[in-house]
């Protein structure tokens, strides 16, 4: 038996990672779920605005960590032996002084900037302490994160996803019972507390766990000739991240820059939806990532490319299906969620979705150039993308509207997944499969034709809310589960592979 078959053995099997690592990334999507009705309800239109608002800022901030926590994940994944802790315990240490105080100046910043700040958001003037408020609160929050994702990444690292399912639910259980027992009588201010309070457990917990991977009794900076090679992996991966960033999270900025302040709220609806199902599939992005990293740590580019061409067509069987059945069902989730008010929040989800399934069909290409340390062609290939929604979601959110936002993020991801794709057939494999193949795509687009009308139909006669949103979602699932079984069928030893 080989090494190869030997470590494959001792390995967790892929299935229940996905398991645990779906069940921490779904907490979230589940908890906005259930909970934004009620604080729609609560705080209206404008403050659920100025809500959608820090969230957008608190993802934008996490997002913009340098790529450190990326970074440390990557390190603590090759940096595995007892006698490398010291080491991994340096950079641990570098990134907490450092991010510590990024936000420190940052808070001192808008604290000292406030009044022009809050100028920005397009509020009434009743609203404005409730802004500056928002504004004060997202620097804390977002270090809170950014630790406790640096902490976290050690978990995975080590394919510890049951203790991150464990830090998700005990944060997020936090969240819930503080948000309904501060949000009656404090309004936007309970849900900012709540957040604080979810941070703050999620950093203990994760802090707890990655404590056995660290050497406490030798904390120290990293020295400079460590410094340079970790710097210059986080900044391709920093600059890759904040190009996909500007498209998926930056467009609601945009929103909150020229449109009306209800608008943000009507934006984050339909977002929310398309966002939620799109995270699903990504639920196994991060075992398949630690699994890439350590192929490579153990085997080099050599051994860990030819798992990742079974890994990019196992992806592609099981990813496609899935986008168009969420092209086909956001827009009748959304109204099934809120109500048929909320309709043109579905047509900015069923677009959003578009967008989404092209960024997802490029997760597991991007995720193996960061694994063997090739992090630029992600951040061209991104930059690009970047480049062409920032041409194109100012005109077009000022014709129209959120819908107008949302189309240019579809364009911009279009162009980036043939950009990808021809960088990593240049650079690295010339055989590398396609994320997305055109003799794939008839039967799932004549099963999202018979879904979505279906569904549409169904909101008709199904009760508002939760309820309606899951009975919908599984009137519009039926005629995929030939589409489903036939990609299975035909890639089953490709899907193998990644177990």
């Amino acid at each position: 038996m080989t090494d190869s078959e030997k470590h494959q053995r001792r390995s967790p099997r892929l299935a229940g990672q996905v398991m645990w690592s779906g069940g921490a990334l779904a907490l979230p999507t589940v908890v906005l779920l259930g909970l934004t009705p009620y604080l729609l309800q609560q705080l209206g239109p404008e403050r659920f605005g100025l809500w959608s608002l820090l969230a957008t800022l608190l993802l934008f901030g996490v997002s913009l960590d340098g790529g450190l926590s990326a970074s440390v994940l990557r390190w603590a994944g090759i940096y595995k032996g007892v006698d490398e802790r010291a080491f991994v315990t340096r950079i641990v240490t570098t990134v907490l002084l450092t991010v510590s105080a990024v936000a420190g100046l940052i808070a001192a910043a808008i604290w000292l900037c406030i009044k022009p700040l809050s100028g920005l958001v397009n509020a009434s003037d009743d609203l404005r302490a409730d802004t500056e408020l928002i504004l004060r609160s997202a620097p804390a929050l977002v270090c809170l994160a950014i630790l406790s994702s640096v902490f976290a990444a050690f978990a995975q690292a080590h394919g510890r996803f049951t203790a991150q399912f464990i830090r998700a639910l005990v944060s997020q259980a936090a969240f819930v019972v503080a948000a309904v027992t501060l949000v009656p009588a404090h309004g936007l201010t309970g849900v900012v507390g709540a957040a604080f309070i979810q941070q703050g457990v999620g950093l203990v917990v994760a802090a707890a766990i990655s404590a056995r991977y660290l050497r406490l009794r030798s904390v120290a900076v990293m020295r400079r000739s460590e410094l340079g090679p970790f710097a210059r992996h986080a900044g391709q991966v920093q600059l890759g991240g904040l190009s996909t960033l500007l498209i998926l999270e930056g467009d609601l900025l945009v929103v909150t820059l020229l449109r009306p302040i209800d608008e943000v709220g009507v934006y984050a609806l339909g977002a929310a939806v398309a966002g939620g199902l799109r995270s699903i599939p990504l639920f196994a992005v991060p075992p398949v990532y630690s699994r890439q990293v350590d192929r490579f740590r153990r085997e080099g580019l050599r051994g860990s490319l030819e798992a990742a061409r079974s890994q990019q067509m196992a992806w592609s069987a099981l990813t496609v299906p899935w986008s168009f059945f969420t092209v086909a069902v956001s827009f009748a989730a959304v109204t099934a969620w809120v109500g048929p008010q909320a309709g043109l929040a579905g047509l900015v989800a069923l677009i959003l979705s578009v967008s989404y399934a092209l960024n997802t069909a490029t997760a597991v290409m991007s995720t193996f150039c960061r694994a063997i340390g090739r992090p630029g062609l992600e951040t061209t290939y991104s930059a690009i993308a970047a480049v062409v929604n920032i041409a194109l979601i100012f005109p077009l959110t000022l014709w129209l509207g959120v819908v107008g936002a949302s189309i240019a993020g579809a364009f911009a991801y279009a162009v980036g997944i043939v950009t990808l794709l021809r960088l990593v057939r240049r650079k690295i494999d010339t055989q590398f499969p396609a994320p997305i193949r055109v003799r794939d795509l008839p039967q799932p687009v004549a099963a999202a034709v018979v879904a979505g009308v279906s569904a549409t139909f169904a909101v008709t006669l199904l009760p508002q809310g939760v309820i309606g949103l899951a009975i919908t979602g599984a009137v519009a699932a039926v005629p995929f589960v030939p589409v489903v079984v036939r990609a299975v069928r035909l890639n089953t030893h490709h899907i193998k592979a990644l177990s």
